[in-house]
Parts: C-alpha cells; sequence; structure tokens
C-alpha cells in the first residue's frame, strides 16, 4: 500500500515535468526501495534447485499486478505507446524533454511494442473532405464520348502498328534488310504521293562514312508521279570540319516533270475555262494548265557555324530550265498555250541557264528538351532566318532577278510526348524586270509545304506573305505524332500592295512516323475555304523535318 501511495505522485508529476521541460526529482520514489524480483516456479531455470529461506518469518509478498497506463491530464495528448517520460518499478528518475526544435531520434519498433497500438481505421481526429459530386461531370463527359469515339477508331491502326513496330522488332529487321551491320552504308525504297500527280517511287543509297571522317554520300533515283524521272547525288564533308558544325556539300540534280501546273499569275479565282488564251500578267484569272519541264541543277553549299546557335549557309548554283512540248500526258484542254499566251510568259519559248548565289543567316534553337523525345519533333526553340540571292544570266532567255526572304519560326511545349504549337510567318520577294524573271521562279504558294490544302503552285506573284499554325501531339510512344493546321496568306503584285484583305486559308491534319532520331513517312489531307481536298504522303527516312521550305 505505502508503494502504491508513494508511486501515484511520481505518475501524476512525471508527465506535467516532461510538458514543462522540467526535472523535477520524486522524492518518494526515489526513497521507495525497489520490488524484489518474482521468485521463479518450480522447475524452471537450468535444473536450480530453490534455495532454503531464512528461519524468521517474512511477511507476504504482494504479488506483482499489471499497472494502469496512466491517464493524460486535462488538455495534453496522450503519450504513445514506448514513448513519454514514466516513473519506472525501480524508481529512477524520468527522462528529460527533448529539447524544442531538434528531432527525436528513430525509435526501433517491433511487432510486440506496436500491438497494443489503435488500427488505422480506428484513427482520430483526421478530417477528411467529402467526396466531389460528379453530376456536374455527366456533361462534359457526354458530349466528349463521341470525340473519344471517334479518335479511339483513328487512331486504332496506329496503335496496331506501332505494337507490330515494337512486337516484331519492324526497325532492327528494317536495318538488317537495307544497312549494313555499322549501319552506315545502306539502299532503301522511297516514295510519295500528291493528288493531281499520282505516285513516284524509287530508291535512295546512303553512305555516312564514306572516307572515314563522317563525310555522305547520298543518291537517289525515282520515277512517276510529278517527276517522271528524277536523279540526284550529293556527297558532303558531315563531320571532318568542327564536328559537322560547317559543312560543304556538292549536289547534282535532274528533273524531268511532264505535267507542271499552271494558274496564272496573281490572287485571281478559278474558273473552269477561258474563251481565249489571255496574259497572266494582266488578267489575274486562274485557269488549271499544265505544262512540261526539265530542270538540272549543279549547287554547291557550305553551312558555317558563327557562334552558338547562329550560322550562315552561302550557296551558289548553275540551273538549266527548258520547256518543251506536250507528249500525250497533258489532256488538251488542260494544256498551258490552250489557256495562256506562252509569248507573254518569260523564257517558255527559249529556256534559260543562270548563276544563281544565295546568302542566308540563320538563328537557330529548336530542339527537343528532353532524352526521352524524339529528335526528328523539336518542341521548343526559335528559327529566325532571313536570305537575299541574285540570279545572272548565262545563255537562254535573260534573267537577272533578286530574291529576298524572311522565316520566323517558334515552337511552343504544353507538354510531354512532346505536344506542342508551331507558329510560322514567312514572306518571300523578287524585284527586278518582271521579263527576266522567269515566270517559274516566281514566289508560289500551295501544295504539302506552304498553303497546304490548295493545289500545288495555286497562286505566284511577285510577293508572297504566310502565316501558319500547326497542332502536334503524340500518339503512341516515340513513334507516330499527329498535327492539325491552320494556313493563311496570299500572294501580291509588289510590297506595296501587302494587305490582310482576301486572304487564302488552309486547314486540315496528318500523322508523321518517325523513331527517336530519323524521319520515316508523313499522310496530310486538307481542304481550303475554296473547297476541294489535297491529299499527300511521303516516305522518306532521309527527310529532314527542320527544312520546312524549298527555294529551288
Amino acid at each position: 500500500m505505502l508503494r502504491a501511495m508513494t508511486r501515484a505522485p511520481a505518475r501524476i508529476l512525471a508527465p506535467l515535468a516532461a510538458a514543462l521541460g522540467l526535472f523535477v526529482p520524486i522524492a518518494a520514489a526515489q526513497q521507495a526501495p525497489p520490488a524484489p524480483d518474482p521468485e521463479p516456479p518450480l522447475g524452471t531455470g537450468q535444473g536450480a534447485q530453490p534455495q532454503p529461506q531464512p528461519a524468521q518469518p517474512q511477511p507476504p509478498q504482494p504479488q506483482p499486478q499489471p499497472q494502469p497506463q496512466p491517464q493524460p491530464q486535462p488538455g495534453t495528448e496522450p503519450a504513445e505507446p514506448g514513448q513519454g517520460p514514466e516513473p519506472t518499478d525501480r524508481g529512477e528518475e524520468p527522462p528529460q524533454a527533448e529539447p524544442e526544435g531538434q528531432p527525436r531520434p528513430e525509435v526501433a519498433h517491433t511487432s510486440a511494442s506496436v500491438a497494443g497500438a489503435p488500427l488505422p481505421q480506428e484513427a482520430s481526429g483526421v478530417v477528411q473532405a467529402p467526396p466531389p459530386s460528379g453530376r456536374l461531370l455527366v456533361i462534359p463527359r457526354v458530349l466528349l464520348y463521341i470525340p473519344r469515339g471517334i479518335n479511339w477508331v483513328i487512331s486504332a491502326p496506329f496503335r496496331g502498328s506501332a505494337y507490330l513496330y515494337e512486337r516484331y522488332q519492324l526497325r532492327e529487321r528494317f536495318r538488317a534488310i537495307f544497312f549494313n551491320d555499322e549501319g552506315t552504308v545502306g539502299l532503301y525504297p522511297v516514295a510519295f504521293f500528291e493528288t493531281g500527280f499520282g505516285f513516284n517511287a524509287g530508291a535512295r543509297f546512303i553512305h555516312r562514312d564514306l572516307f572515314g571522317g563522317g563525310e555522305r554520300l547520298r543518291a537517289r533515283a525515282s520515277f512517276g508521279g510529278q517527276y517522271e524521272q528524277i536523279y540526284s547525288i550529293k556527297i558532303g564533308t558531315g563531320d571532318r570540319i568542327q564536328g559537322g558544325r560547317t559543312e560543304v556539300e556538292l549536289e547534282a540534280e535532274y528533273e524531268l516533270r511532264p505535267k507542271d501546273r499552271f494558274f496564272g499569275i496573281g490572287n485571281g479565282d478559278q474558273v473552269t475555262s477561258v474563251p481565249m488564251p489571255i496574259d497572266p500578267y494582266t488578267d489575274p484569272t486562274a485557269v488549271e494548265s499544265r505544262f512540261q519541264q526539265s530542270i538540272g541543277r549543279i549547287k554547291l553549299v557550305g553551312d558555317l557555324a558563327l557562334a552558338g546557335p547562329l550560322s550562315a549557309r552561302l550557296s551558289s548554283a548553275v540551273l538549266f530550265k527548258d520547256f518543251g512540248e506536250n507528249r500525250g500526258e497533258i489532256a488538251d484542254d488542260e494544256e498551258l498555250s490552250q489557256n495562256f499566251d506562252p509569248a507573254t510568259l518569260p523564257a517558255f519559248e527559249d529556256g534559260t541557264t543562270y548563276v544563281y548565289n544565295e546568302l542566308e543567316l540563320r538563328l537557330d534553337t529548336r530542339r527537343s528538351p528532353t532524352r526521352f523525345e524524339p529528335e526528328t519533333i523539336p518542341s521548343t526553340g526559335w528559327l529566325l532566318s532571313g536570305f537575299t540571292g541574285l540570279a545572272t544570266s548565262i545563255d537562254g532567255a535573260k534573267t537577272n532577278y533578286v530574291r529576298n526572304g524572311i522565316d520566323l519560326q517558334r515552337f511552343i511545349r504544353f507538354d510531354d510526348g512532346p505536344r506542342l504549337l508551331a507558329l510560322r510567318l514567312y514572306g518571300e520577294e523578287v524585284r527586278g524586270n518582271l521579263q527576266e524573271v522567269p515566270f517559274v521562279d516566281l514566289p508560289r504558294l500551295g501544295g504539302p509545304l506552304l498553303l497546304r490544302g490548295y493545289e500545288r503552285d495555286r497562286f505566284r506573284d511577285r510577293v508572297l506573305a504566310l502565316g501558319s499554325a500547326e497542332y502536334q501531339f503524340d500518339l503512341t510512344s516515340n513513334m507516330f505524332a499527329a498535327f492539325l493546321f491552320v494556313d493563311a496568306g496570299r500572294v501580291f503584285p509588289g510590297l506595296d500592295d501587302v494587305t490582310l484583305e482576301d486572304l487564302r486559308v488552309g486547314y486540315g491534319g496528318g500523322i508523321q512516323m518517325h523513331t527517336d532520331n530519323t524521319y520515316l513517312g508523313r499522310f496530310t489531307i486538307g481542304s481550303s475555304i475554296d473547297g476541294g481536298v489535297e491529299v499527300y504522303v511521303s516516305f522518306d527516312p532521309v527527310y529532314d523535318p527542320k527544312a520546312r521550305v524549298e527555294r529551288k
């Protein structure tokens, strides 16, 4: 009884001392003798026999009773099992409270030490917000159900293609069939299709290490479609100069185009026919016509790295252009001479041979910000490009003019994948006497690159201006990406005539197929505010996605 009375103050004062950060000696607990250990029952231990007790009588020893847990005082939190200051049965002083601002040492708990802890479902003092009501989400879910279903159906073939691509390791099989073991030499098919021209197919040969310094050799031959015949060969220094930051290329190319399009000059609306041939420089009426053209080029190009993303591009080319007779591949009512007066078109009757030199300055910071996304889809950065060129006649029809242009592109990244918005402004002009500018060299809009949704070369004149917005998003891993686009622009007879009125607008979308560092193909379908549907399909693994503009 006396021990119980002396132990009670210790249990009462110990939590208070811990709360105040004080050391309170419990005199009664110190004065109480230690409780003797209970004797082991008979038959326990290592065969030890109980020792004989002294002869004098001993008061009966109280049996140890389970000690009740101390009750928390009002205003204090209950101590967790195995924590907090508590007097011991041996009269030891309670431990001092931890100083404020210092973390407590971690306690190595066991299953026995947490046996009496409350279960998770018995936790109290936890406030949970009520679950949000799903009633307001019904409307957007219903509205998006059909678009989601359409997207699922449209993307199913691409998901299946991606599965087959990964399942059967088509990339490795392609490389094994068309490339050597080192991947430096390859011969593989190329193809493309365009509405109004048909299908073109051929093969390309590539050597990425011609002389052991990363020099590149590319050769191509294909037939059909817009090009009845096309042959090209290109050799470049590759990585030999400044690790590839500076490169020199020599290219030779020949193209036979049996049915190129000509709609006239200007921004005029298209009609089906005219009563008699017209002068396209005085009458803006547009009529779909076709003509034959053969082009030969010998070109030397040097890309010089200046500082960081700033570079300069110098090019010099000799061009041979000839416009021959219809060889039966053009319908009589579509032949150019049936709708336009050939005598009014510079270089049409005599052909031309001339030298074209061009200087371009380019600031290019376009890139993929993470190695987990394909390099073929830059998702951030800028392109600022300006160029000027001079054409000088050598033979045939007199050719003299100056070409100027600017290209501004901005890539805005929204999310991983990548998902991005590509914005672009492009402008081009030619200066000089119109009679000394071959009609095929006037700036042009329409086709798979500029003002998509219109026929190739639908508009041409002295000046063109174009704005474009394209949203790109991934479909499956790093193989398929989709895009939606809107292009708006028009041609003008001069810089003083530039206006936002009577713009031509094209729109559409498509699918791009690629690997981490190689472009494989692109499918584009587009239309315009003037009607019609245009389809472009290309398959060429050497295509450079950063070279969005052709100036030939």
